[in-house]
């Protein structure tokens, strides 16, 4: 049993590592200097998502939120 399990493994790792080689050179490269500053904005008064709020308040102000983007 142990022998099955160690070729097992060691298939494993031989994809993983396949795979990570994949993605890593498929990966982009990324100028941190060039990302755009975030902005500070205002929160809303009634934010969408509420965790204070019950299940059923949470919802009827999703449905209000949700009717005035129709």
């Amino acid at each position: 049993m142990k022998c099955k399990t160690k070729d097992i493994s060691e298939r494993i790792l031989t994809v993983w590592h396949a795979i990570e080689e994949d993605l890593g050179g498929a990966a982009p490269q990324i100028n941190p200097d060039s990302l755009p500053e975030g902005e500070l904005v205002e929160e809303l008064p009634d934010p969408l998502l509420d965790t204070k709020r019950s299940y059923l308040e949470q919802i009827r102000v999703y449905k209000e939120f949700k009717a005035e983007f129709r």
